[in-house]
């Protein structure tokens, strides 16, 4: 094995490209946001829950469940960008 391939599979963290720094900010949001919105969402739940508004416990489930399937699903595809990005710079 070369030194550049050595190099480029040392950069990998998180099944991410980390020597691809135009993601990182998207990552961050996304990561941020995903565990804001279901932690808000599980709140909401239980205050529904607990006061017996039966349409507050729905929504919140569903947003909840939504938020992190949708934000999931970005850095799923942001990873897999990532990834296609380090296999092209490999040599060969």
């Amino acid at each position: 094995m070369t030194s550049e391939v050595i190099d480029v599979a040392n950069t990998w963290c998180d099944g991410v490209a980390m020597t691809d720094t135009k993601f990182e900010p998207a990552f961050t949001y996304l990561y941020s946001f995903r565990r804001i919105a279901v932690v808000m969402a599980l709140l909401g739940a239980v205050i529904g829950w607990t006061a017996q508004i039966n349409w507050l416990l729905a929504v919140s489930i569903t947003v909840g469940i939504g938020e992190w399937l949708e934000c999931s699903y970005y850095i799923a595809v942001l990873s897999s960008g990532s990834k296609r990005a380090a296999r092209s710079a490999l040599p060969g």
